[in-house]
């Protein structure tokens, strides 16, 4: 019984103190589930794990160009994913 109370209250004060996701992080979330798992995997290593394109080169078994091309495609998508729809309206 004690041990039930402990959790219940453990539970409450965690859930307090968790902000919800913003908008954005949900939005990049969405896109960059969009990405093919390669084209993904490099955009998360390159800038969220802070490693550079030959550090991923060696980890992924994979020649310097063909990390650079990933991250440039990746890049281009989530961009088209993220983009404004009233902004490619106003640009045409």
């Amino acid at each position: 019984m004690r041990l039930r109370r402990n959790l219940e209250a453990s539970s409450a004060c965690l859930a307090e103190h968790i902000p919800a996701p913003s908008a954005d992080r949900i939005a990049l979330g969405d896109a960059l589930a969009t990405l093919s798992i390669k084209l993904r995997r490099a955009i998360v290593m390159h800038y969220l794990a802070d490693m550079s394109v030959a550090e991923i080169a060696e980890r992924e078994g994979e020649p310097v160009g063909t990390v650079k091309s990933w991250l440039h495609r990746g890049r281009t998508a989530l961009a088209a994913a993220l983009a404004d729809p009233g902004e490619e309206e106003s640009n045409a």
